[in-house]
Parts: C-alpha cells; sequence; structure tokens
C-alpha cells in the first residue's frame, strides 16, 4: 500500500510518471483485451440478473461459486489489484487501516465491495470522512480526511480526545495530547468547539487556558495555567472574555495572586484573592 499525504488525488494520477506494464502491471497484457471486454459485458449482465435472483431470496451457493470463478479469471487476465494508495493518512495506525481495507494485492478487484470497505474505514476513530474509488484495471484509491482534536473531555474518570464538533475519539492515548484544554461537563464536549473558537478571539488569553467547565448546561468557567478560575456569564460570554482580556493588559490581574474572577453579573468583575493575601489587606500594618 502506498500512502500519499495533503496531496489532491486527481493531481497525483495526473503527475503520477508512466510505468513498465512487466514490472507494475499498469495495463491489461496484449491479446486479452477483447477476453475482458467480453467478460465485463458478461459480469455487468450477470450481476444484474444476480442481483434480481438476490432480492428474491432465490440466489444459492453455485450462483456464487460462479462470480467467484468469473472474478478470478478476470484477475488472472489483468483486472486485479496492483496498488493501494492512501491520501490524507496522518494520524490513523497503519495496520489498522489495511486491516480496515481488507484487501491485498492479487484480489480480484470487481470482487471488492467497495460499500463495505467505506463502512469498515468510516467505523476508524480518527476518521471524519473517507472516499474510496477503484480505479480499473488495478488501483485502489482511498482519501481520508481525519478528524482534528481540539480537547481532553473528562467523563466519569475518563479521559477522550474530542473533535470540533464533539465527537469522541475513541481508542486514543490522550497523553500526548496534554496540551490541549481539558473539557468538564455531562454536556460540555458538544459545545466545546464553538466556546473554545470563542475563546481565540483574545489569542494572548486563549493560550493560557488550561480547562472549560460547562456549568449547569449553560454557561462556563474558564481555568488558567496558574490554576486562576474565571467564571464567565450565561449571556454575552464574549463581551466578558474581552473585558478580562483589556483589564489583564492593564493591570495584569491574571499575574496576581487571585484565585477567582466572577464576571457573571454584566459590567462587573469581581475578585477574590487568596486567603494569605485577603489577610494582608486586612491588616496592611501587620507581616505574617
Amino acid at each position: 500500500m502506498r500512502f500519499i499525504k495533503k496531496t489532491d488525488a486527481r493531481k497525483t494520477a495526473s503527475k503520477r510518471p508512466a510505468r513498465s506494464p512487466s514490472r507494475h502491471l499498469r495495463k491489461i497484457r496484449p491479446g486479452v483485451t477483447a477476453f475482458v471486454v467480453l467478460m465485463l459485458a458478461v459480469t455487468g449482465a450477470t450481476g444484474v440478473f444476480g442481483w434480481t435472483i438476490y432480492r428474491s431470496g432465490a440466489m444459492d451457493a453455485g450462483f456464487q461459486r460462479f462470480m467467484d470463478s468469473l472474478h478470478q479469471e478476470l484477475a488472472a487476465n489483468g483486472l486485479a489489484v496492483r496498488e493501494i494508495l492512501v491520501s490524507g493518512r496522518n494520524r490513523t495506525d497503519r495496520s489498522v487501516l489495511l486491516q480496515a481495507i481488507g484487501t491485498e494485492t492479487g484480489d480480484p478487484i470487481l470482487a471488492i465491495d467497495l460499500e463495505d470497505m467505506h463502512a469498515r474505514i468510516a467505523a476508524l476513530s480518527w476518521t471524519r470522512q473517507v472516499q474510496v474509488e477503484r480505479h480499473l484495471p488495478d488501483t485502489i484509491f482511498v482519501r481520508l480526511v481525519e478528524r482534528e482534536p481540539v480537547a481532553v473531555w473528562q467523563h466519569q474518570r475518563t479521559l477522550t480526545l474530542i473533535d470540533f464538533d464533539g465527537t469522541a475519539i475513541h481508542g486514543v492515548d490522550t497523553r500526548p495530547y496534554s496540551s490541549l484544554p481539558l473539557v468538564i461537563g455531562e454536556q460540555a464536549r458538544a459545545y466545546a468547539g464553538a466556546f473554545l473558537n470563542l475563546l481565540g478571539n483574545e489569542p494572548g488569553l486563549r493560550k493560557r487556558v488550561r480547562a472549560i467547565t460547562r456549568i449547569g448546561r449553560r454557561r462556563w468557567d474558564v481555568r488558567f495555567d496558574n490554576d486562576i478560575d474565571v467564571q464567565l456569564p450565561e449571556q454575552d460570554p464574549l463581551d466578558a472574555w474581552s473585558e478580562l482580556a483589556r483589564v489583564e493588559r492593564k493591570t495584569g490581574i491574571l499575574q496576581r495572586d487571585v484565585m477567582t474572577i466572577d464576571m457573571r453579573v454584566q459590567g462587573q468583575l469581581v475578585v477574590r484573592v487568596a486567603p494569605a493575601t485577603a489577610r494582608r489587606l486586612r491588616n496592611p500594618g501587620r507581616r505574617t
């Protein structure tokens, strides 16, 4: 199987240099073209007939043996898999993808069920979209669009990668993605991508976000990398977030001994400081 990364399939096909048929079996061998064309016509007619009797429930093992024999004969005359091309694979494990593709070089190319192959690949954790094509005489082309993880969802003591849409990417070790923000809350994953995009309007703050928590299915708390929690309002959280960025640029509030910044009431910013700092503020003449 050959992998193509970040390449348009049609451009790849058009730019691929011509290769010797004797080495890569890219063409049907001379002398059998008429035979193959005839057998393809027979296959088409037989396939229609076979589908009719299959729908009627009368298809038997004898007919299946006939089709298998026909596919093998066509494969022997050039219609066999010689190349499997894959584009877009970055995170999907190679062996897992091979198993999902489920075919090998030499298999009759007309016997491959593309719908089944599509379903198997679509079921893989990293697959967002997939397109499977049969390029006669001998190539299977798989075009993948993989999921992009945006956060790690914490749910019932389990950590799971999620993409922008909130789709869980199961079976993936989350440790290599520890730099992604943690998402907490029963219904949080469905809204996390959009909320993280909102936070991106202030990139200086966004890069310091360590976790976001969905509160009561209506608003968010944000935790920064120094454990300061910011309580954003249900209405107009972007306005509050922009105001926090303005205050940070002016006063450096996130660099101070602060525990919580409450912005749930529009136009108000209430700061809760650490207990030691609170005692010092209450007793400015004493050292503790």
